[in-house]
């Protein structure tokens, strides 16, 4: 029998060994093995290397089997067959070749071409959800909210844009399509996720430009260090109903983004929720935080105005007093079809929120956002 002395000593050498192998794995999953090798290559070595431990834990010369050799073996080969450096020709259900398929540092990303309402599409699909895509072979885009950075043409001439911020890069068509009306502009896109932006290049037709910079940032830390102002923001950094970050959704944020607008700038922003007014309201809460901060607040839903359920939502923020205001009127009296063609979508918040104090405002402190989306997605199952 082990003494008192040998028994501790064992135990503290099991401790320290498990606490040094959750450290290393930690660490190691996190910053080498999702990053460069992805999820499910790293799930089937760690298989292989289980099964490896148990084999040499039960190896000996006089106890080891022929049977034991065999089975292992079996269990080894079938563990790496995943790891085959195969190319993906996968389909998707319902139709769609997926071209690109990887474990982003944050996310699985994919590149689908698809066909949608007959048309030839190339879609980017960011976990479980298609965030952004292109039309084939045109390249043009293809979802209707990135058209709406075309609104700053309402509020403003097109000459006085000289910067513009694009949050979230997608497939990077928004910065590619803003560089392309708006000669000699500058577009800075910023995006957490660093492997979007060689997909931009490499399947989204985005050209490498010196117009286009792109910054590999957390949103709401580059609005932080980063003291360019700018007269045109657009924000697309929301992917689904489940997975809000709320730290871009709260009331400091907006002072953030108002302190880098020029006076007249514009803030273009997609968001998903409903037209749902009884409180707690995600779209509710998120037109009080930002009318907390900015001068005048608009709201266009992307399916219908007389849509209840969850959809596709652009809120349009300004800053300043002198900048013209977007009514009903005034869409249907401009020049440019596109902007007059956003008529049909526009929604007056003084119908759906006559009064916005019944709603919360979000703060860095207080932020229920998972709560009020999950609010939202109970109301649209009833």
């Amino acid at each position: 029998m082990l003494s008192e002395r040998g028994i501790g000593q064992v135990s503290g050498e099991v401790f320290f060994s498990s606490t040094l192998g959750s450290i290393l794995g930690s660490l190691l999953s996190g910053f080498v093995l999702i990053p460069y090798v992805g999820i499910s290559m790293s799930m089937y070595a760690m298989g292989v290397l289980v099964v490896l431990v148990g084999v040499a834990g039960r190896y000996n010369k006089t106890s080891f089997k022929r049977l034991d050799i065999l089975f292992y073996l079996v269990v080894i080969g079938a563990l790496s067959i995943p790891l085959l450096d195969v190319k993906e020709s996968e389909v998707l259900a319902g139709g769609g070749k997926v071209l690109f398929s990887k474990d982003g540092l944050y996310e699985k990303v994919m590149v689908v071409d698809t066909v949608l309402s007959g048309q030839p599409a190339r879609l980017l699909r960011q976990d479980r959800s298609f965030s952004s895509g292109i039309q084939l072979p045109t390249g043009d885009l293809l979802f209707p909210y990135t058209l709406y950075y075309k609104l700053y043409n309402f509020f403003h001439d097109p000459a006085t844009l000289t910067h513009a911020l694009v949050l979230g890069a997608g497939t990077g068509t928004v910065a590619k399509e803003i560089n392309k009306e708006y000669r000699g502009i500058v577009v800075d896109v910023v995006d957490i996720e660093p492997i979007l932006f060689n997909l931009a290049h490499e399947y989204f037709m985005v050209p490498e430009v010196d117009s286009i910079r792109e910054y590999v940032a957390d949103g709401r830390q580059f609005l932080r260090i980063n003291e360019q102002q700018y007269e045109l923001i657009f924000g697309d950094m929301y992917s689904s109903l489940y997975s809000l970050p709320f730290q871009v959704m709260t009331k400091e944020y907006c002072e953030l983004l108002y302190s880098r607008l020029t006076d007249g700038g514009v803030y273009v922003g997609n968001y998903i929720s409903s037209l749902d007014t009884l409180p707690p309201s995600l779209l509710g809460s998120i037109v009080a935080t930002f009318s907390e901060v900015f001068d005048s607040v608009y709201i266009f839903a992307m399916e219908s105005p007389e849509l209840s359920g969850p959809q596709n939502i652009v809120l349009v923020a300004t800053k300043g007093t002198k900048v013209p205001k977007l009514t009903k009127t005034a869409l249907a009296n401009t020049n440019d079809r596109t902007i007059r063609s956003f008529l049909k979508y526009f929604v007056e918040l003084e119908d759906i929120f006559p009064t916005l104090s019944q709603y919360d405002v979000f703060t860095d402190d207080l932020a229920p956002v998972e709560f009020h989306s999950m609010e939202l997605l109970r109301k649209a199952t009833l």
